[in-house]
């Protein structure tokens, strides 16, 4: 039995449309080519003129499959015209909506939303007209209703995030996991389209928490932050597990680059985040320790995102913009670090085992008094870890210590070192060879740095501490450590 080429063509073409229902475009644009070599063969003006309408469709799914949006555009607005010509409504308006439906994607890929949303909305009225009327057309129309304005607000919505819009950028993600719902729904039997739906809602909740931890922050809610970083990072984790049931190629490559990248900025922000809160709370040590993580972080991203053939080589601009911006917040952090924290190993060598962390914890609340510009603290502190470690360092010499004829004494009997004041040990110290005279200049502050914690001491003896005696007791403490560690 000799096959009807036409009746052959149409089936191909019904093929064609239930492929793009479930979005799958290759094989779409496979059975459009077909259809149109068989209608190219047919000695019909009209089936000539659908054979270069097919031809034009198959032309532009493949370029749209591949990322090539805009190189779609030529063969649809000739997809349009031919189909035009054959007087079917029907796939004229339907190829007239794929036309500025994708109009409108360039226009977002461009940052043109406004121009976007306008030629998304003539591209739907076209798609509804041909979806009441068709019933072979329908189905596909309702799909590509719903993912034309699925990826339009993909695009959109990181945009609204970063300019503060998170009111629009609320309503749009509860747009987008709408959207994402009823595109499943109308291929409930297709794994990857549950997935690749539900990947670019997860990915659309991970940015907007993102944004709303950023505004938590500036409005010091930092419970909230921590909140929003969390959902953050559940919806980027969501994200993932969905993304990796599909195989990411073509247009659907740039999911994978836009994981990474959500991801990247979700840890690097939330790195900000938690630096910013940190300082708020007082803790600027660890404010420097989060952004040296997030700058060794984000270096090591860079250097990936540089190697040719990256997932991230599209986002390697916005990666720069990232790595800047946490470089400058920790210079700013450290222009007034008053550089002990990073002597802590040289103290462990130095201490007994049992004032190890205590001591550490000294150490970072002098860091952080001195960046906050409380002075009596960093003074206090200097004086209370140079005896700690000074003491340490002379255990091994107490023998010696009880037979100096300068040792202090109560009632006759030479003291132990740990109730030894500070200018004695100091002297001792030298006396021992621990340190050479003159290297440390202790202040009068700092020799009674005891007496400081006495309001009455400090108003009868009129002290006003300021920047230049915890300067002093700083530098003092820093050459303590290094002489003593050696």
């Amino acid at each position: 039995m000799i096959e009807d080429p036409l009746r052959k063509a149409q089936e191909l073409l019904a093929e064609g449309d239930r492929c793009l229902l479930k979005g799958e475009w290759v094989q779409a644009s496979q059975r459009y080519a077909s259809a149109a070599r068989i209608l190219a063969q047919l000695r019909e003006a009209t089936a000539g003129l659908l054979a270069v309408g097919y031809h034009q469709l198959a032309t532009a799914l493949g370029a749209y499959f591949e990322g090539r949006t805009e190189k779609a555009l030529t063969p649809l607005d000739a997809a349009v015209k031919a189909f035009k010509q054959t007087g079917d409504g029907d796939r004229y308006e339907f190829a007239l909506g794929l036309l500025f439906s994708i109009q409108a994607e360039v226009a977002a890929e461009n940052d043109e939303y406004h121009t976007g949303g306008k030629l998304l909305g003539t591209a739907a009225r076209h798609l509804e007209n041909v979806r009441s009327r068709s019933g072979d057309l329908g189905p596909a129309c309702q799909f590509w209703l719903r993912w034309s304005r699925l990826r339009f607000l993909f695009q959109w919505l990181p945009d609204l995030v970063g300019d503060g819009e998170l009111k629009d950028a609320r309503e749009k993600l509860d747009e987008i996991q709408d959207l994402s719902r009823q595109l499943t729904e109308l291929v409930p039997n297709q794994p990857h389209a549950k997935a690749l739906y539900g990947g670019m809602a997860a990915l659309s909740a991970s940015i907007f928490y993102l944004g709303s931890a950023g505004e938590a922050s500036d409005a010091e809610d930092h419970e909230k932050v921590d909140g929003y970083l969390k959902d953050a990072n559940r919806s980027i984790e969501e994200a993932q597990a969905a993304l990796a049931k599909l195989e990411l190629t073509g247009a659907l490559s740039e999911l994978a680059g836009s994981h990474a990248y959500f991801r990247l900025l979700i840890n690097s922000t939330g790195s900000q985040l938690r630096a910013e809160a940190a300082v708020f709370n007082g803790d600027r040590v660890a404010a420097i320790e989060i952004m040296s993580s997030s700058v060794g972080q984000l270096t090591n991203v860079k250097a990936q995102a540089q190697e040719p053939g990256s997932i991230l080589n599209d986002w390697l601009s916005d990666i720069d913009e990232e790595l800047e911006e946490a470089e400058e917040y920790l210079r700013i952090l450290k222009s007034r670090d008053p550089g002990v924290f990073a002597l802590e190993p040289e103290v462990a060598k130095i201490l007994s085992p049992n004032l190890v962390e205590v001591v550490k914890r000294d150490i970072r609340e002098l860091s952080n008094a001195f960046m906050q510009g409380t002075w009596m603290g960093v003074v206090v502190l200097s004086g209370a870890i140079l005896e700690a470690i000074l003491c340490s360092a002379l255990q091994p010499r107490s023998t010696e210590a009880k037979n100096w004829n300068e040792a202090p004494k109560r009632q006759g009997d030479v003291k132990p070192l740990e109730e030894w004041e500070l200018g004695p040990l100091i002297t001792f110290a030298e006396r021992c060879g621990l340190l050479r005279a003159g290297d440390l200049h202790i202040s009068h502050a700092l020799r009674e740095f005891r007496n400081l914690i006495h309001p009455g001491k400090r108003a009868r003896e009129g002290v006003n501490l300021g920047k230049e005696e915890a300067d002093a007791a700083v530098s003092a403490l820093k050459v303590a450590i290094r002489r003593l560690a050696k």
